[in-house]
């Protein structure tokens, strides 16, 4: 049996363990490699190699200067030097590091090299991937169709459809995503045979042939589409938990997307949401989501609900439209930030 003394120790032992956090090594697409300059960065994001630019053989290095906050967060970046089709990729993903703190308040220069050889490679290897799902799914169809001459109850049963749970297009401009989601034509609860997948890949591509439909499965008989323009599924973001809704917070076209921890970080006005009575009679609680558009000057633009109970949502919303952040900066100029925003319910017992 361990003693007071003992235990006490253990006890702060573990709490310094669990309390520390190791830097977290993001998965670049192959081809693109970061070089910080000896500075420690806690986390960031990955860094795309776009596909036009792959195909186009533009490869090279892009060289960022980055301002950062005493806690060590980037809080303005501009490009020195790198090819132009290669600059946009490297300003969205340094905008969310965050360096060790030792190098807070301070301006670092980040080098990105893209290298076309790897990228290409790799390219080839996705659309290789994706044929393969386009023949797997007619193999599918016309096993679908075969069974249904036949009768066969078995070979029906084993190709079941399952139902849409969400829709999500990246990498594309507002006009382009909502042409993607027409050409989709699903909604939330579709149900989605093989064949239903079939056609839909095939309008895809037949619209952009760069694009690429994903098929995540997040549940018993329920999946998730996701549309990208990324050559490299290991560089996209947030795929686990795809929106309910098919729409998207309006932006404007100078707007940079951050995530939603590093923009919790600038938040300098919060009000709390009350919680709604018939809500807490029902013992609903739960987490509420948002895509917000923040503008340049910190407010709240646009508020998208993207998921939660339909209780709450009211009453998140309003809280959420007063909430004020520090303006995101980009080239020394305030800018619209895309985000995520969750606003947590919980009963008390």
């Amino acid at each position: 049996m361990l003693t007071p003394k003992i235990a006490a120790l253990a006890a702060c032992v573990w709490l310094g363990v669990v309390g520390w956090a190791a830097p977290q090594v993001p998965v670049d697409p192959v081809g693109v490699t970061v070089q910080p300059s000896g500075s420690e960065i806690l986390h960031r994001a990955p860094v795309a190699y776009p596909r036009q630019a792959v195909e186009n053989g533009v490869e090279g290095q892009v060289v960022a200067q980055v301002r950062l906050d005493a806690s060590g967060n980037v809080v303005d970046a501009s490009i020195l030097s790198g090819p132009e089709e290669l600059r946009k990729p490297v300003l969205q993903s340094v905008l969310g590091w965050h360096f060790a703190r030792e190098a807070g308040s301070s301006t670092r220069q980040v080098a990105v090299v893209f290298t076309l050889p790897e990228a290409k490679a790799q390219l080839a290897e996705s659309d290789k991937r994706r044929s393969l799902v386009e023949a797997r799914a007619m193999e599918h169809l016309n096993a679908a169709r075969a069974a249904k001459t036949d009768n066969a109850p078995a070979a029906a049963g084993a190709l079941e459809p399952k139902v849409v749970s969400g829709i999500r297009v990246e990498g594309l401009s507002d006009r382009s995503r909502e042409k993607v989601l027409g050409l989709i034509g699903l909604s939330v609860g579709s149900p989605l045979d093989p064949g239903t997948v079939l056609k839909m890949m095939q309008d895809v591509r037949a619209y952009d042939e760069h694009l690429t439909v994903r098929l995540l499965p997040v549940g018993s008989g329920k999946t998730s589409i996701l549309v990208t323009s990324n050559p490299d599924p290991s560089a996209t973001t947030v795929i686990s938990g795809l929106s309910s809704n098919t729409g998207a917070a309006q932006a404007g076209a100078g707007a940079v997307r951050v995530g939603s921890n590093v923009q919790a970080s600038n938040l300098v006005s919060k009000v709390n949401p009350g919680y709604p009575a018939l809500a807490k009679a029902a013992r609903v609680q739960g987490v509420v989501q948002f895509e917000a558009v923040i503008g340049k000057d910190g407010s709240i633009q646009n508020l998208r609900l993207t998921s939660g109970p339909s209780l709450l949502v009211q009453a998140a919303m309003q809280a959420v439209q007063q909430w004020k952040y520090k303006p995101t900066l980009l080239n020394g100029s305030a800018v619209e930030v895309i985000t995520t925003i969750d606003v947590n319910f919980t009963l008390s017992e």
